[in-house]
């Protein structure tokens, strides 16, 4: 069921643009290596960013919610003290970055700076980010279950309920039966939430292009490819 307003099409640096998840790792790391041997640009940013406590100012750590615990409350386990606050010397990143070279580590502190950015531009719409990756979530596929949406989100079930119970409060999104399976229930925008979903994937577009600031299409595209692989490996055997 596609609801008003919904756009197929893929956004810039949209997963669901990216063909080849499915190439065997060995593949895609030599050509993310090839590509990453090139020039790359000065001036990538760094911004100063600060994560965003939710309207009770809470902060706790969630595997599954990512923002939002099983009552829409925000959290994130990525904080810690940083190299400044146990008086690690920065002019010496040999020093410092000894877990640079390790995927795991790259990828949490891809994910901690990328998100403490993320929370950074959204904070004045005044949503957790939880709410706002369900709302660009229906933003590319409106209309769809619940089930889509925890799936689509990488959500749990109370998680979701507790998010749309949220926006539905503030008329971003409304909740009918679908006509042909009356225990089912479709999740559309309204208006009001089609208008702020859109300036959430406009924000998160900007955050995109500033993430991979140096890289070239061909390079994001091999980068994003990439990470989903190693996505549906860790998951393969979580």
């Amino acid at each position: 069921m596609q609801g008003k307003g919904a756009d197929d099409s893929p956004r810039s640096g949209d997963a669901r643009a990216i063909p080849g998840v499915a190439e065997d790792s060995e593949n895609v790391a030599a050509k993310v290596g090839a590509a990453m041997d090139g020039p790359v640009a000065e001036g990538t940013p760094s911004d100063a960013m600060t994560d965003a406590a939710d309207s009770d100012g809470k902060d706790s750590e969630s595997e599954d919610s990512d923002g939002a615990d099983g009552d829409g409350t925000e959290v994130d386990g990525t904080e810690g003290a940083g190299a400044e606050d146990v008086g690690v010397d920065l002019d010496e990143p040999d020093r410092v970055d000894v877990l640079g070279s390790h995927l795991h580590f790259a990828l949490l502190r891809a994910y901690h700076y990328n998100r403490r950015l993320l929370v950074s531009r959204l904070e004045s719409l005044g949503l957790l980010p939880a709410e706002c990756r369900i709302l660009e979530f229906l933003q590319l596929r409106n209309g769809v279950t619940a089930t889509d949406i925890c799936e689509g989100c990488v959500f749990d079930k109370s998680t979701v309920s507790n998010l749309l119970r949220r926006l539905e409060s503030r008329g971003l999104v409304h909740r009918t039966r679908l006509p042909h399976d009356h225990r089912a229930v479709a999740v559309e925008l309204t208006e009001l939430g089609h208008e702020l979903a859109a300036r959430v994937c406009e924000i998160c577009d900007q955050v995109d292009a500033d993430a991979s600031a140096g890289m070239d299409s061909d390079q994001s595209t091999l980068l994003v490819d990439a990470i989903n692989l190693v996505a549906a490996n860790s998951a393969e055997k979580a």
